[in-house]
């Protein structure tokens, strides 16, 4: 199926002024700080915690949570920011963005050698996001949990390629190692924050059994 793409502008859902934000026109400028992209997170991050300290952002949470008051909090983000343990944002010390993805291969496995064999791997695969978390971890060791960083796309498509080993323990046992890449092909952000593609590295161990064989016919 052949995909096509057409950007923001071209929709005519928005008006120009909303185009020439998200085509950051220089007559714009004046009017805001910093473009909503990957790369200037970290300076907008320690500039908004300057503005906001701990007492004020005290204040926020006790509003949220009379707010929230009779209602069942089930949303990933609000019941983790609305649970009164505010990071030490002055101290703060590692941020890290988890994207969980339910993978599903479907590559070639060449094998070369009976005892041993030596494998090749390589093929498409797709993928569905389960889960997008963002933590936070202050010098104290404490941590937040939340969803910083919206807007990733629920499925990702590529291509798996690696290579392994097959030790055979019996005629139809064997154990494996395979060391897989797998490299996205599709980009899993919008361009408000940046282009990414997903690119992944693991090492996989596993128990192989063969069910049945074909078997080969004489010619002669």
């Amino acid at each position: 199926m052949a995909l096509k793409h057409i950007s923001y502008q071209q929709t005519g859902y928005f008006s120009a002024l909303i185009n020439d934000y998200l085509a950051e026109k220089e007559t714009l400028q004046p009017f805001f700080n910093r473009f909503p992209r990957i790369e200037n997170f970290e300076e907008q991050f320690y500039e908004k915690k300057d503005f906001f300290s701990k007492k004020k952002r005290e204040i926020l949470v006790a509003s949220l949570i009379k707010q929230y008051e009779g209602f069942e909090v089930s949303n990933f983000s609000v019941g983790n920011n609305l649970n009164g343990n505010l990071p030490d944002l002055d101290s703060l010390k590692n941020y890290k963005q988890y994207l969980n993805y339910f993978d599903i291969p479907a590559f070639f496995h060449i094998g070369f050698g009976k005892k041993l064999k030596f494998d090749i791997n390589f093929g498409p695969y797709l993928s569905f996001l389960l889960k997008n978390r963002s933590k936070l971890t202050d010098s104290n060791g404490q941590e937040m949990e939340s969803t910083l960083i919206e807007g990733i796309d629920n499925i990702d498509w590529g291509f798996t390629y690696g290579a392994g080993i097959d030790y055979y323990l019996t005629d139809k046992i064997s154990i494996g190692f395979d060391f897989l890449i797998e490299q996205g092909q599709k980009l899993i952000t919008g361009a408000a924050i940046g282009d990414f593609k997903n690119f992944s590295q693991d090492f996989d161990f596993g128990v192989n059994f063969l069910l049945f064989e074909k078997k080969k016919k004489k010619l002669f």
